[in-house]
């Protein structure tokens, strides 16, 4: 893990760790080698909390330190809680990118928002809109850079995901009751949805972190393939 974003490299050829194998395939059939793309995701802010559509987030890349790729970069949200699927919300965005025509900060870095509620219009080609509860962000890196800076070897590493306004205690202590939680299956008090990928993974090796690479559904119902958009 770094920065609480948790990094998976090695998918695709198995040689013979049929266990490993048989988790990516039961989450995430097929996983792209590294080489084509890796998916970094987080659960967590800076200071390790839980992320939750009750608050406000920023993600900021220095200036010329965005996602070292020879492809291109882009980000996903899930809910957790319902299963990991894409956001529903107004704008019908669910990837931001820079096919967003996104606002560089005026020394150069790059801030991205993560937040129910719009950051303002000046920010919403920035924005990626939040649930009101628990959210995976994924970061979708395709054909990353094999030569430092490069994710592939941890020379170049995700920022942080900085904790902006923190909502009120009731938004906070409902985003786990009521209908989002009603049809969820749970694992001592945490959804499966969030702790299922991480059992699985250790039944792998304790090193292993299954990323969930392909893994989330549209809303019909299919999965969404590396390069398949919205997903992508």
């Amino acid at each position: 893990m770094v920065n609480g974003w948790v990094i998976t490299t090695g998918l695709g050829i198995y040689g013979t760790n049929y266990m490993k194998r048989a988790v990516v395939t039961a989450f995430g059939w097929p996983a792209n080698r590294q080489e084509d793309a890796v998916y970094p995701y987080t659960e967590v802010d800076g200071p390790g909390q839980e992320l939750s559509g009750a608050n406000k987030y920023t993600l900021t890349f220095a200036k010329g330190e965005m996602p070292p790729v020879d492809g291109f970069w882009s980000i996903t949200m899930y809910e957790i809680d319902k299963g990991w699927w894409f956001v529903p919300n107004a704008l019908n965005k669910f990837t931001v990118s820079p096919r967003n025509n996104l606002k560089p900060n005026a020394d150069g870095s790059l801030t991205l928002y993560f937040q129910h509620d719009s950051p303002g219009n000046d920010k919403e080609a920035n924005w990626l809109p939040a649930p009101q509860g628990d959210f995976i962000p994924m970061l979708r890196m395709y054909w990353p850079k094999e030569q430092a800076p490069s994710i592939l070897d941890r020379s170049w590493k995700p920022p942080s995901v900085a904790l902006g306004n923190r909502g009120s205690p009731s938004l906070r202590a409902g985003r786990h009751s009521g209908v989002a939680c009603t049809a969820v299956r749970k694992y001592g008090d945490r959804p499966i949805a969030r702790i299922g990928a991480h059992l699985l993974a250790q039944l792998v090796t304790p090193e292993y972190h299954l990323s969930g690479t392909n893994g989330p559904r549209n809303r019909d119902g299919r999965r969404g393939s590396a390069g398949e958009l919205p997903g992508g």
